[in-house]
């Protein structure tokens, strides 16, 4: 602030001080104007943001990393209530989807009609409906099937599971038509809960049958064990409709899978 040359006084420099500090102050003095400028105001606004992130312990990276667990909590809440609702429709056997399911449709299929009202009591999944990405709203045909698949897996995962920790096991199977005209075996699970003492039936798996002769359906039904890892060892008792491809003593099904497992009576 002060510029002294040589052999200045100690009166002049004080009278020269004095002189500058007037200039500085009043409404027109330097620190009345740079206290209301605004790169003055912005850096006081940055130290005290600064100061409050030390005494909170936090920091820039800190907070994004807050933010960033956040939308993760929110994606899979939302996704959450997707499964959810796939499996209430699938628990209750109701289509999921409508003949037509634009906005402007008045009656969007179960899926959707589920979702909006869930929507309308919850903010996130409002929020992502109405602001989300278009193609990260999981809503497809294509991602409901997706999420059914495995959502199935998982189930039955958990019955094979089951079964081979029962030890032993009966199946029961039998072939028919889908709505396509393809020829299918359906194939069922049976085994008994040690620990409390119940008898469990559960749908395995269906398999395309190419071939409906016995050795064939037979073999559909031994693959069937072996990829879901089912011991045919354990396989105590086999059971079929009345036709003889299926039940015959002699050239049916159950007699091919007797080959294998011959305690399968």
């Amino acid at each position: 602030m002060f510029h002294l040359e040589a052999g200045n006084s100690k009166d002049k420099f004080m009278k020269q001080g004095f002189r500058d500090w007037k200039h500085a102050t009043g409404k027109s003095g330097i620190l009345y104007v740079h206290d209301r400028c605004a790169s003055y105001k912005q850096s006081m606004e940055s130290w005290s943001q600064y100061k409050l992130n030390t005494q909170l312990g936090t920091s820039i990276s800190a907070r994004m990393e807050s933010n960033h667990l956040e939308v993760i909590s929110t994606n899979r809440h939302y996704i959450r209530s997707l499964i959810e609702i796939l499996l209430l429709c699938a628990h209750q056997e109701i289509a999921l989807r409508g003949h037509r399911e634009g906005t402007n449709s008045p009656n969007k299929g179960n899926f959707l009609e589920i979702l909006d009202v869930v929507a309308s009591h919850d903010p996130a999944i409002q929020q992502k409906l109405v602001s989300g990405p278009r193609n990260a709203l999981y809503t497809s045909p294509e991602i409901q099937n997706s999420l059914l698949s495995i959502m199935g897996k998982m189930v039955r995962e958990e019955v094979c599971y089951r079964t081979r920790s029962a030890g032993l096991y009966s199946i029961s199977a039998d072939e028919t038509k889908d709505i396509s005209k393809t020829e299918q075996m359906a194939l069922v699970i049976r085994y008994f809960n040690i620990k409390k003492g119940t008898i469990h039936e559960r749908f395995l798996t269906f398999v395309e049958a190419f071939s409906l002769n016995a050795k064939s359906l037979a073999a559909y039904i031994l693959d069937t064990l072996k990829k879901y890892q089912l011991d045919t060892g354990s396989l105590v008792s086999q059971g079929y409709d009345g036709a003889s491809v299926m039940s015959g003593k002699f050239s049916g099904v159950q007699q091919h899978v007797m080959q294998v497992a011959p305690q399968a009576i």
